[in-house]
């Protein structure tokens, strides 16, 4: 198994352990409003990118955690309680990133992956024409490189 293969291993299997959440992709964020029926709250593994530092490979990811609004067809007596679900996506897509976070950040793993560098999590309200909110952040998982980068071709 290559390294981002064993990155996203390790990313599935820690996200396939939080009874929240009901669907992990990875496809780009510009095709998620266009998925069929996915079963929410899910969460989607933006693969960014990669870098090279000192014999480790780092994988860089966006990762979201959404959920589909749900609003009620009682007209609005207050106006801060509103009349959808978005408070409650908020907390639980939160909760799943968080859980997340804490794990990577907290546990040994047996693959030897390293968080290297994570950014705070962004709200996400009414995204794809007001159907899914959530949260979202990025981050930096570094594994050893399996092949010796130092040794010339012959």
């Amino acid at each position: 198994m290559n390294e981002l293969s064993t990155v996203y291993t390790y990313i599935k299997e820690l996200f396939d352990g939080d009874s929240n959440v009901n669907n992990i992709t990875r496809v780009p964020f510009e095709d998620i409003g266009i998925m069929k029926n996915p079963l929410y709250p899910f969460v989607n593994v933006d693969y960014t990118g990669c870098r090279y530092d000192d014999g480790m490979v780092i994988f860089k990811f966006t990762i979201y955690a959404l959920s589909i609004r749900d609003k009620s067809k009682t007209p609005i007596e207050n106006w801060w309680d509103n009349n959808d679900n978005r408070i409650d996506n908020q907390i639980i897509t939160e909760n799943i990133l968080r859980r997340f976070i804490m794990i990577v950040e907290n546990l040994e793993n047996i693959y030897d992956i390293e968080l290297i560098s994570k950014t705070d999590l962004t709200a996400g309200m009414a995204i794809f024409t007001s159907v899914l909110d959530g949260h979202s952040f990025d981050i930096e998982l570094g594994i050893t490189n399996q092949y010796d980068c130092d040794v010339e071709p012959e």
